[in-house]
Order: structure tokens, then C-alpha cells, then sequence
């Protein structure tokens, strides 16, 4: 799954990503869509993204609310 892949999962309501794997030092904080998914996340509290055994080496995606 590529970070773009990723954001417009959650843009789409999904929450579940348990054993995902992203590209290594993968950074979505440039996306384009990345303060909407940020903004949607943070007014929905109640529904966690759920990362287990996801692979996330070097992830980077400052301020990001999981």
C-alpha cells in the first residue's frame, strides 16, 4: 500500500489497516489530501485507526491524529 493509497482509505471511512506495509521512510505529511484526512480524523475520535502489526518503518506524518 503506498501512502496516498492510505489516506484515501481513511478519507473513505476505513480504519482498519492491521498488517499493512508501507514503503520504508514513507512521508504523507506533502499529500495534497493529507490536512482533509488529518481534519476527518481529528473529528472522529471515536474511530481509531487500528495499526496493528502494520509495517511502518521511517512512517512520517507530523500531527497526524490516530
Amino acid at each position: 500500500m503506498t501512502g496516498e493509497e492510505l489516506i484515501n482509505k481513511i478519507l473513505q471511512g476505513e480504519r482498519e489497516f492491521s498488517h499493512i506495509q508501507l514503503p520504508a521512510s514513507t512521508d504523507i505529511s506533502g499529500s495534497e489530501n493529507y490536512a482533509e484526512m488529518n481534519k476527518t480524523l481529528k473529528e472522529s475520535p471515536d474511530r481509531p485507526v487500528i495499526l496493528r502489526y502494520a509495517s511502518l518503518e521511517g512512517f512520517r506524518a507530523p500531527g497526524i491524529m490516530l
